[in-house]
């Protein structure tokens, strides 16, 4: 059987009633088979045996590359160092009032400049560094600033040391 008998095999099922991607997926090999029209299935079959097919998601079917991978921007150690002493101010200047320390925490998490180990030393500026897990992600080291400010924050306003939620 040559290919083209093959193709239009292909096509005449992709019409029949199917799932959309299933459709889609004979019509895509259909007109990848189309430029092979005057081999044998059989070669095909013996070609396609010995070539190892790469995971979708490593290469892109058709339309070329997208190009080099985009990397992290490169910063300064004087930069990163400035991005995290000012990330530790805003903190600080925020850390009683709770709209102003989420947008603030809003602010470090979209900040750059400010990897894991910086959001680890905002941290430690406020809390005992041992709470912290060893290589946790900046994110996570975020989240766990935000939980222990809470409750410090609670605690304090329990107790009547710290100042009172602005309406």
């Amino acid at each position: 059987m040559k290919l083209q008998e093959f193709n239009q095999l292909l096509v005449r099922l992709s019409e029949q009633p199917l799932l959309a991607d299933e459709a889609k997926a004979l019509r895509d090999v259909a007109t990848v088979l189309e430029q092979h029209a005057d081999a044998d299935v059989d070669a095909l079959v013996a070609k396609l045996s010995t070539v190892k097919i790469k995971a979708k998601a490593a290469r892109k079917v058709a339309g070329g590359s997208k190009g080099p991978a985009k990397r992290k921007p490169k910063f300064t150690p004087a930069e990163i160092e400035q991005a995290t002493s000012e990330a530790i101010e805003k903190v600080r200047s925020s850390f009683y009032d709770d709209e102003a320390f989420r947008a603030a925490i809003t602010e470090i998490t979209s900040e750059a400049r400010v990897d894991k180990n910086g959001a680890a030393l905002v941290f430690a500026t406020f809390f005992p560094p041992n709470l912290l897990a060893e290589g946790t992600a900046k994110r996570s080291v975020l989240k766990q600033l935000k939980d222990e400010r809470q409750t410090k924050v609670l605690r304090e306003r329990r107790i009547g040391s710290a100042p009172e939620p602005q309406s």
